[in-house]
């Protein structure tokens, strides 16, 4: 979900601060906590549809092939041709 917060972020700050403070004031320091707060719910609450229906699947079309492992023979299996022989 990095990748789409990423490009989320800056327009969500600047077309938020462009409507709340077209003159490019400030906030007090309490009240700057909260408006990063909501900026950081706002990015998130954005880029969460970003990533659940752009980039995931994107990622199944374009991602790397993996290949089926092949089937290894379990150590404690006997090999093939020696049932019955015993040694001593």
């Amino acid at each position: 979900m990095s990748f789409a917060f990423y490009l989320v972020q800056i327009l969500v700050i600047t077309n938020v601060l462009r409507l709340v403070h077209p003159d490019g004031g400030g906030w007090p320091p309490a009240q700057a906590a909260l408006v990063i707060a909501g900026f950081f719910a706002g990015c998130l609450f954005c880029s969460w549809p970003l990533f659940q229906f752009v980039e995931k699947p994107m990622v199944k079309v374009l991602g790397p092939r993996r290949r089926p492992r092949p089937s290894e023979p379990s150590p404690l299996e006997a090999p093939a041709g020696s049932a019955g022989r015993r040694f001593g």
